[in-house]
């Protein structure tokens, strides 16, 4: 059976970044969540690598992805999240330091021998942020900006473009 594409919501989005990243923590935080030094939550940032799911959620202090990707609001009764693809959806994905920390990170976890054979570098970076082969097209263009931009920055874009690219974020 077929079914429509569905968008990622913004905890499941965030989830898969940490994921492909390598630093989700998938157990639940342990004591408190929200510093108990902290009178308010204004300016509250959490910075905890737990699942979406264990974040605090504050009507002052939304994390800054979630306001990104219709989070639902936390001050009022939701019954289905509004969808919307807005600039600065895209804008997030290509200039949050969040997003280029985890860009790194995926790439240190990519073994050593991509940089001496790309095309197994490529094939893993695509199952690791998209979970499929690439097609011989997206081989030969992720190919072509690895000879322009070798290294570890060269890798970093790669895995910043899978991110920002519709198949992460939809599922079909």
């Amino acid at each position: 059976t077929r079914t429509h594409r569905r968008r990622l919501a913004a905890e499941q989005m965030r989830d898969a970044i940490l994921s492909v990243g390598g630093e989700l923590d998938l157990q639940p935080p342990k004591g408190p969540t929200f510093p108990p030094e902290r009178s308010a939550d204004y300016g509250f940032i959490s910075t905890a690598r737990h699942r979406s799911v264990y974040l605090p959620v504050f009507r002052n202090a939304l994390p800054e992805f979630f306001e990104a990707f219709d989070f639902a609001p936390p001050s009022t009764v939701t019954g289905k999240r509004s969808e919307s693809i807005v600039p600065t959806q895209a804008l997030f994905l290509l200039n949050h330091p969040f997003i280029r920390q985890q860009t790194e990170s995926a790439t240190r976890r990519l073994p050593g021998e991509p940089i001496t054979n790309p095309r197994q570098g490529i094939r893993r970076a695509y199952q690791m942020a998209l979970g499929r082969e690439p097609t011989p097209r997206e081989s030969r263009v992720a190919e072509q900006h690895l000879t322009n931009r070798s290294g570890q920055a060269g890798w970093a874009e790669l895995f910043h473009a899978l991110f920002a690219s519709a198949d992460f974020r939809y599922l079909d």
